[in-house]
């Protein structure tokens, strides 16, 4: 961001500003005509916070009300703007995907993946799939259920070997999108209830990773376990040992920016499918599924994986 444009944006009066989140490669604040907003950025970014100066600014802002006395407001980045919208939870869902969006824009030299990721010990399980499959309510049981670590949902960032410390999950402990009847699935889960706050994330369900488990948000870890599942009701657990080939092809279809950095992303991807134990895991059953994975990784720390 440019020095003119920063100081410009100092210099403007809003409501409130949240404290800077460093979400991967990429660190911004949310400057807000509506407090609420960057109370809501700092609930769900807790574990991500500091105090440093941000390299990018968010801001919502609210216009007047036109002639038919309908507000709209705004969302910028580093004053560029990203959307508009007559309600405010609009533009909250867009701040959220596109900082996010940010964060895999700006970490460079990684292969990033759609996914999650859990750690026991130094080993880290990647639940890897599409939206729906399951990954994010499979990765909050282990952790709030069965005691596991909490990397990261939806974005996986894969140092590659050639780093001094070869192949490493990154934590990115950003808040987990889940559905919304999780209370009935997972008890021990507490999505964002405040009403308040509610009313800024419109049909999103979140659950800020601070209010998982004391001490789950643990350090980078080794990609040990590769799990691709499938939620079907009623179904029973089946398990498929993938070959290093085909579970690359499988993983590799959840990767981002393929296009761009082919040779990076395939070759770590490769290195960690044929290293990992790796398996597609269909389940109707959330305890017997987060047993699957437990087993692989208890199998992983005490070095009797073939």
């Amino acid at each position: 961001m440019g020095e003119r444009v920063r100081t410009r944006l100092r210099s403007q009066d809003f409501a409130a500003t949240s404290r800077t989140f460093n979400l991967l490669g990429f660190s911004a604040c949310v400057r807000s005509d509506a407090d609420l907003v960057p109370e809501l950025v700092e609930l769900l970014w807790a574990p991500l916070l500091s105090d440093m100066e941000p390299e990018h600014v968010f801001t919502v802002t609210q216009s007047p009300p036109d002639i038919n006395g309908i507000v709209a407001w705004h969302l910028h980045l580093d004053a560029l703007h990203v959307v508009s919208a007559p309600a405010l939870s609009i533009v909250v869902s867009h701040l959220l995907w596109e900082a996010n969006r940010q964060a895999l824009e700006n970490t460079p030299g990684h292969a990033l993946l759609h996914s999650a990721a859990v750690t026991s010990g130094e080993d880290a399980a990647i639940i890897v799939g599409p939206q729906g499959s399951g990954k994010s309510t499979l990765a909050v049981a282990l952790v709030a259920r069965y005691g596991l670590g909490y990397l990261t949902d939806e974005a996986v960032a894969i140092s590659p070997n050639g780093l001094p410390d070869g192949l490493m999950v990154q934590p990115y402990a950003k808040y987990i999108s889940v559905g919304a009847h999780i209370g009935e699935i997972l008890p021990e889960v507490s999505p964002i209830s405040d009403p308040a706050l509610v009313s800024l994330l419109g049909e999103l369900v979140l659950v800020p990773a601070s209010s998982l488990r004391a001490e789950s948000i643990v350090a980078a870890a080794r990609p040990s376990v590769v799990v691709l599942p499938t939620y079907i009701p009623n179904a029973p657990t089946k398990i498929q040992v993938l070959s290093p080939a085909s579970a690359l092809h499988s993983v590799g279809q959840h990767s981002y920016h393929l296009a761009r950095d082919t040779a990076l992303v395939m070759d770590t991807l490769a290195a960690v499918t044929s290293s990992a134990r790796c398996i597609t895991l269909t389940s109707g059953d959330l305890d017997e599924a987060c047993q699957v994975v437990l087993d692989l990784l208890s199998h992983e720390s005490s070095g009797t994986a073939s």
